[in-house]
């Protein structure tokens, strides 16, 4: 530095050396904001980016695969792990930084008195070693860490989810003991890692100290070394000391958050695993569907046994039967959301559905479930699915709720579209959240309709007058009704009637009557009932 400025002209004094400090200090601030600057915009950027590929991951995923991952882990893996996962990155950039600094500074070491440098360095590796048996401790604490909050999300989702049955049956407070045991775990864990990052903390500058006391006698007594070399060496050690400490501080905060990193590459496999295939050619439209030898199957369990069926564009055909017969898995099968173990699904009388894009096809269904689908938001949002309001979609969102009985709900509140509906639709009734389910795929008006068990939540009263609105539109589109009454299905064109995963029957509700035992003695026992 010396030879450096008298190169440049000027006399090394006292006014240079201050103002070459405010300069080099000045420098190094508007670095450090950069460096801040750059590293947040890397945080977000990587948190964005990971999240965009968890949930880009999550839609690509197959119901078959979706149903095999626990949800709470998904939920984990976007929130928690995620957070982990890029902590993880700014840690190992700050561990780099600070190797490069030690590197530096050792560099200066062994130019100021390379024997002393290496005798310390040496004892340096030796300490090493015990810090990597801490840090294999703390890997292990935090990888249980991970899978404690795995637990911990399920456990509150499921707490969630079923609130009302866990309040109603006072089993809420058993439940809840179940999450206080995780988070009595995850304390202990995360007090497990403290005690060891302590320990590591606490030993780094003693055992160092040491080393280095013991280096200097015997380079002074053995090796003969000049005091002043080595406390220049000593000094440029001093410097190198605390950017060693930050390193290793930074390293073992690292390995807390790296099972972030594997948790998340572990969810992204498994939704690539999952995925389904992606295909140029997109269904334009929905015409006649036919079946031919579809068979299905869960592990070992054949649920779908060589089904034939052929629907005609804008007809009615309902699937009945006993529970496990297979009506809702041959509904999941018709509209795409399942693909078939064996057979081919032909949407037109040539065209195969598995040689087109399965998004585009389900673009033209809508699907009704007897589990209420209802989101925390508007009653206009959850009809029309976040829709701008602009006058058609305004008049189309009014014959919805026509069509499925809800003018005098919607009456009752004012005709306030913007009425909240709570988590779930906690803040309306049963039939309620199934007639705007229902809205929601009228709105949509699709070319094919699944309704399974769509109106079980529904009063008798209500379910004709829906049941009413329903016949108005046969012929609109194409439409899969599976209900237990059956009287809702009176008027369809076929039915067919399943047992064990293959159709046994099928006609119209007359020739069914007539023809089958089985189906006469189900329309009975309804009859009965009533």
């Amino acid at each position: 530095m010396v030879d450096l400025i008298e190169k440049t002209g000027f006399q090394l004094t006292l006014t240079v050396a201050l103002i070459l400090m405010v300069i080099i200090f000045f420098l190094k601030g508007i670095l450090s904001y950069i460096r801040t600057i750059l590293f947040s915009k890397i945080q977000l950027a990587s948190t964005r980016k990971i999240r965009f590929r968890l949930v880009e991951g999550l839609r690509d995923t197959s119901y078959i695969g979706f149903s095999k991952i626990d949800s709470g882990v998904i939920q984990n893996n976007m929130t928690g792990e995620t957070g982990r996962l890029v902590q993880s990155l700014i840690l190992y950039f700050f561990t780099l930084q600070n190797v490069i600094m030690v590197i530096t500074y050792l560099g200066l070491a062994f130019l100021s008195n390379w024997q002393f440098a290496l005798l310390v360095l040496l004892g340096g590796l030796i300490t090493n070693f015990i810090f990597r048996y801490l840090n294999i401790f703390t890997k292990k604490y935090a990888n249980r860490l991970s899978q404690i909050g795995k637990n911990f999300q399920a456990f509150l989702l499921q707490n969630i989810n079923h609130f009302k049955y866990l309040k109603a049956t006072n089993y809420i407070a058993p439940y809840q003991e179940k999450i206080k045991k995780e988070i009595e775990l995850s304390e202990e864990n995360q007090y497990k890692i403290g005690k060891i990052t302590a320990i590591s903390d606490s030993l780094r500058e003693p055992l160092i100290i040491i080393i280095i006391v013991i280096v200097i006698i015997v380079q002074i007594n053995i090796m003969g070394g000049n005091m002043p070399s080595m406390m220049a060496s000593l000094l440029l050690f001093h410097r190198s000391l605390s950017y060693l400490t930050s390193m290793q501080s930074y390293w073992n905060r690292f390995l807390t958050n790296i099972p972030g990193l594997n948790s998340v590459e572990e969810m992204l496999s498994e939704f690539k695993k999952s995925s389904e295939a992606e295909k140029p050619k997109i269904v334009e439209s929905i015409e006649k569907i036919i079946l031919t030898n579809i068979s299905l199957q869960y592990d070992q369990h054949l649920v779908l046994d060589h089904i034939n069926l052929s629907i005609q564009p804008k007809t009615s055909i309902a699937l009945v039967g006993e529970s496990g017969a297979g009506k809702t898995s041959l509904a999941n099968v018709i509209c795409g959301l399942v693909a078939p173990s064996s057979g081919e699904i032909f949407f037109k009388e040539k065209e195969n559905l598995a040689d087109y894009n399965i998004n585009s096809f389900r673009e033209h269904v809508g699907y009704i479930t007897q589990e209420s689908v209802i989101f925390d938001d508007t009653l206009y949002n959850n009809i029309t699915f976040w829709a701008p309001k602009t006058p058609e979609n305004l008049e189309k969102f009014k014959k919805a709720i026509q069509l499925s009985s809800l003018e005098e709900f919607l009456a009752f509140h004012k005709n306030d579209e913007n009425l909240p509906l709570g988590n779930n639709g906690i803040l309306i009734s049963g039939g309620q959240k199934q007639r705007i389910s229902i809205a929601r795929e009228l709105y949509k008006n699709p070319q094919l309709l699944i309704m399974d068990e769509a109106t079980s939540a529904l009063d008798s009263e209500t379910e004709m007058i829906i049941k009413d609105n329903i016949d108005s539109l046969k012929g609109k589109f194409t439409m899969v009704i599976i209900a237990h009454r059956l009287s809702t299905i009176k008027d369809v064109d076929v039915i067919y009637l399943l047992d064990q995963g293959k159709i046994i029957a099928s006609g119209n509700y007359a020739e069914l009557y007539q023809n089958s035992e089985r189906f006469r003695k189900m329309a009975m026992m309804q009859d009965m009932n009533r």
